[in-house]
């Protein structure tokens, strides 16, 4: 682990002492592993209600039979006004680096 994620884990372990409670190091990275996955999940959502939205004549339908996919590309998901619980907002930015809150992780495209 690195010195960082030892000082993440001791403060939080500190914090939790008065309860006598303590979560593991595993717990607390699928904590925030989860969140990611979420808001993850809701930029692609919020990408696709835009892109449904963009034109009336589009439909679900059309999506699901994959007719609309000539229309997506990284830059529908980029501003779609998602607030997610990891930031605010949560976007796909260029080069498919996934951005919040000053933090990013690279993507696969």
């Amino acid at each position: 682990m690195s010195n960082l994620t030892n000082t993440v884990y001791e403060q939080i372990l500190t914090f939790q002492a008065p309860w006598g409670s303590a979560f593991s190091l595993l717990e607390m990275e699928g904590w925030f592993n989860i969140q990611q996955m979420y808001d993850c999940v809701g930029v692609f959502a919020a990408g696709l209600d835009n892109l449904l939205k963009r034109n009336l004549s589009f439909t679900p339908e059309m999506l699901a039979s994959r007719q609309l996919n000539r229309l997506m590309n990284r830059t529908l998901f980029a501003d779609t006004g998602y607030r997610g619980m990891l930031g605010d907002p949560v976007g796909l930015q260029r080069m498919g680096i996934w951005l919040h809150r000053g933090i990013s992780a690279a993507l696969m495209d």
